[in-house]
């Protein structure tokens, strides 16, 4: 269609006739279809909260066909120092690595000093063993003997090993939209 100029030099007495009415009918529709789509640039992408069987004539959902990028699952960066236009990338997933971990450190510590000793209660050699006697205690021929001191010394330790190794989604909250593209 192509806009007809209205007719502009009307009389008194004139009547509209039907190709004055075709004409504003079809002007209507032309500057429907002007305010539609010669607005949009070809290529423009919008985002879409129809369904995808209810797109308008002239646009197509961008899923990778009829000339349109392949929009599904993703989200969208600015072109730019960075980006150039059509790049993709991104992870579904991230599992990180240990250089990705922050700096962190385990800590302990155990005493070092060996100038302490320990008392416990022992049987003479004769015995051998010692036996519980009920209320009373120990065997009544136990001693108190005192270990000697064991000197400065220190011990190692290893922490536990936490975490399963596992990747992890690192997306943002999110409300799904289609993107469809100007024809």
């Amino acid at each position: 269609m192509v806009w007809k100029p209205p007719k502009t030099d009307w009389k008194d007495n004139d009547v509209p006739t039907s190709i004055d009415f075709n004409r504003i009918e079809e002007n209507i529709k032309e500057n429907n279809n002007i305010a539609i789509g010669s607005g949009v640039p070809k290529g423009a992408i919008l985002m879409w909260s129809g369904s995808n069987t209810t797109i308008p004539s002239g646009w197509a959902l961008c899923n990778g066909i009829n000339g349109t990028p392949d929009l599904r699952d993703r989200f969208i960066v600015g072109a730019g120092r960075a980006y150039s236009i059509g790049a993709t990338g991104g992870e579904k997933e991230v599992k990180l690595t240990e250089a990705q971990m922050p700096k962190h450190s385990h800590t302990g510590s155990t005493s070092y000093s060996g100038s302490h000793t320990h008392t416990y209660k022992g049987f003479p050699p004769r015995q051998g063993y010692g036996i519980p006697t009920g209320s009373s205690g120990w065997y009544e021929e136990s001693k108190n003997i005192t270990t000697d001191s064991g000197g400065s010394h220190s011990h190692s330790f290893s922490t536990n090993t936490i975490g399963s190794d596992q990747p992890h989604e690192n997306r943002p909250p999110y409300y799904a939209l289609a993107f469809i593209m100007k024809l």
